[in-house]
Formats: structure tokens, sequence, C-alpha cells
């Protein structure tokens, strides 16, 4: 497609093409969330790989549920 053609097509279906790129992205971000939705959250003391997270204690998805399995007992 040549670069007049492009130009026209904008300026002819501008509104409807920022349209349709804003719901491609809130797609792509809804399923990059989906994606990331279940991993844990891990202290240092918790991760069993190498990458070192920067979550605290009190941030840490293990840390909490044991502090609620404590508390209910």
């Amino acid at each position: 497609m040549s670069f007049l053609a492009r130009v026209r097509l904008v300026f002819t279906h501008g509104k409807e093409l920022e349209f349709l790129l804003n719901v491609i992205r809130r797609d792509k971000e809804h399923a990059e969330w989906k994606a990331r939705q279940h991993h844990l959250h891990l202290c240092v003391q918790h991760q069993q790989e190498r990458n070192r997270s920067h979550y605290s204690e009190k941030n840490c998805d293990y840390c909490k549920l044991l502090a609620r399995v404590n508390n209910d007992t």
C-alpha cells in the first residue's frame, strides 16, 4: 500500500480506525491481565527461582495465606 493511499485512508476513516485500535489495545491488555492473573507475588524468602523480586512480606501472597491460615486456627 502506498504512502498516499495510507494517508487517504487515515483522513477518510480516522475515527473508525482510532476506535478499532482502541478495541485491539484493550483486548490485548485484557489478555495480558488474564495471563498474569494467577501469578504469585512472592517475597525473597518464598521464591524458588533465581529471579528475585521486590515484594515485601506484607505483599507476599504466601505470607498472606500463612497469616490467614494461622488466624483461622
